[in-house]
């Protein structure tokens, strides 16, 4: 029977007789053996007298009749017509798969290292390029031919460069979650990898730990690996290995295991694991100062990391990168300054070192396009302007951001035109060049646009500017002059307190200023404005409304239209408030 076997098998090999003896010879290279297969490579049944073997004629392996009654062409074989293959290469051949899986695996279950390591590296490349490795099919091949154990085998129990590929296989495969819960089910698995990253040789340290940033990357696998006390040997490796590869790589674990609501930060945080990744930055890796931003960011989120980064100097590290031309290093440098500049000594660190240029450099930029880095950088801004004005307003001007902050103020995200009219506000007021941008980008006219829009927010954005653009005598000219007074003469009786506030503020610093011709002060429109905030109980608008008329009333005509609509008497209740106010009252007075 054997012998039967075996010239059946080379019959069939041949394309069913009548092959030529040098077809047949390539086509029957690298098969199985029949005298070294005793049972079925994908089923594992025992072969008999009755349970023949029959050789699949893509993969080459030997397998029962129950699995190999398909037949199909296979490219490359010296022959046209369909031949007898295994059930998981038809189903390859169907797809039209690049790898023959049940070929690799027989490698990856022989005795020779070299074999092993070049299957491990020929799947790994697949499933790392091709989201066809995903497809069911071949997840369910991997499953049927018990790939799972092997790979837990392996890494058990194979020389350091056959681990180190089959971490980086499984890394891959874990990208996919069909393969997570396949691999799920092998339990010994996690334990192998743990193992390999506590005690295996560097490369294969490097690989393992990619698997786990893949496992991690999932919810239930961050579970596992909390389970399996993960945490602990990964912050070990964090804390004590120099090996770049290595530590990005551990980045990226860390990151996803901060991304559930535990206490990992706080572990992280007591063994000083922020001090060894903000020393990372200094990498010239790009990925590894990404992989560093990330999980620094994460941590910042807590005060006590804050702190710590504050204690390393991190500022000084993190300013150039928020200038990277790294798209994806710049976010992440900027998600990190986002949380550092809300802790008042790591923001006044990152103005110190010069953070706010790159920031400002950042709104000019094309890849700065998504309302959500925007919002960032003004926020970024924002705080910084806090920390130290003058820094912050030379930033904006070196770069010529104001133009492009006027533009974001009309920005249909309300964060974002709330950070812009702020930082106009805050920005513009006792800098010379940045008030001309100012000007010169018609921002004024879009404020006036906005005190007239009927918003309460947006008026409210645009007096907060006004107001203190309104205290330099040469931007309160520009203001009246850009037709911003009848609209905040009406929001002086606003219902909204805090809108007659500011109102109150710009009026009355434009009428210190001298920034109102008595044209505009006599026009009709204004008369009843200045009389009733008199009475009016917004108690700011008092004394600059008293002060405007003391600086009129000197013109028997306009004495006259006052008293007529009230003036005296509201004047003479002034008398009894705060000193300024009362000194402006005697002033209108003495000209009646």
């Amino acid at each position: 029977p054997a012998a039967r076997s075996r010239g059946g098998g080379a019959a069939e090999a041949a394309g069913g007789g009548g092959g030529k003896k040098g077809a047949a010879g390539k086509q029957t290279e690298g098969w199985a053996k029949d005298d070294e297969v005793t049972q079925c490579f994908l089923t594992g049944v025992k072969f008999t007298l009755v349970q023949r073997k029959h050789h699949c004629r893509y993969c080459g392996q030997i397998v029962c009749a129950d699995v190999s009654k398909k037949t199909a062409k296979v490219p490359g074989r010296g022959v046209s017509e369909a031949v007898r293959v295994c059930d998981v290469c038809y189903e390859q051949l169907e797809r039209g798969d690049p790898v023959c899986i049940a070929k690799q695996v027989a490698k990856l279950r022989s005795e020779s290292e070299t074999a092993r390591q070049q299957a491990a590296k020929e799947l790994a490349n697949w499933a790392s390029m091709d989201p066809q490795f995903a497809d069911k099919g071949i997840v369910h091949a991997f499953e049927a031919l018990r790939a799972p154990e092997l790979l837990t085998e392996l890494l058990q129990t194979a020389t350091p460069d056959t681990q180190a590929g089959v971490a980086k296989l499984l890394s891959a495969m874990l990208g996919y979650d069909e393969y997570r819960e396949l691999l799920h089910e092998e339990r010994e698995l996690l334990d192998a990898i743990l193992a390999l990253v506590r005690s295996g040789g560097t490369e294969s340290k490097v690989s393992a730990m990619s698997a786990l940033a893949s496992l991690t990357a999932s919810k239930s696998g961050r579970s596992e690996v909390r389970r399996a006390k993960g945490l602990v040997i990964v912050l070990d490796v964090l804390l004590n290995t120099s090996h770049e590869p290595l530590q990005e790589a551990t980045c990226l674990v860390l990151a996803n295991l901060c991304e559930d609501p535990t206490g990992d930060w706080k572990q992280l945080q007591q063994n000083g694991a922020v001090f060894s990744v903000a020393h990372m930055l200094g990498s010239a890796s790009a990925s590894l100062q990404e992989a560093a931003l990330t999980l620094l960011a994460m941590l910042c989120s807590h005060k006590e990391c804050r702190e710590q980064a504050a204690d390393s100097g991190v500022a000084t590290s993190l300013t150039p990168l928020l200038g990277s031309t790294k798209p994806d290093v710049q976010r992440a440098a900027l998600a990190l300054a986002q949380q550092l500049c809300a802790f008042g000594r790591a923001a006044d660190a990152l103005l110190e070192a010069g953070a706010a240029s790159p920031l400002a450099a950042m709104l000019l930029s094309p890849g700065t396009g998504s309302s959500e880095v925007v919002a960032a950088v003004l926020e970024c801004l924002s705080r910084l302007a806090d920390s130290g004005l003058t820094q912050a307003q030379r930033a904006v001007r070196n770069v010529g951001a104001v133009p492009h902050l006027i533009q974001l103020m009309s920005h249909q995200d309300g964060r974002i035109s709330r950070f812009a009219t702020s930082l106009v506000s805050s920005l513009c007021p006792g800098d010379v060049q940045n008030a001309e941008q100012l000007f010169e980008s018609g921002g004024l006219v879009l404020l006036s646009e906005q005190l007239d829009s009927g918003d309460e927010r947006a008026q409210l954005q645009a007096l907060s500017a006004l107001s203190q653009l309104s205290a330099e005598p040469v931007q309160a000219h520009a203001i009246v002059e850009n037709g911003c007074l009848t609209s905040t003469l009406q929001l002086l009786e606003h219902p909204n307190q805090e809108l007659r506030a500011y109102a109150a503020i710009t009026f009355g610093n434009l009428c210190s200023a001298g920034a109102l011709t008595p044209a505009q002060l006599q026009h009709p429109s204004v008369l009843p404005h200045l009389v009733a905030m008199l009475s009016s109980s917004n108690a700011l608008a008092k004394g600059p409304a008293a002060a405007a008329i003391a600086s009129m009333a000197n013109q028997p005509s306009l004495r006259q239209s006052l008293h007529e609509l009230g003036g005296l008497p509201g004047l003479a209740a002034l008398l009894e408030l705060d000193v300024e106010t009362s000194y402006h009252a005697v002033q209108a007075i003495a000209q009646f």
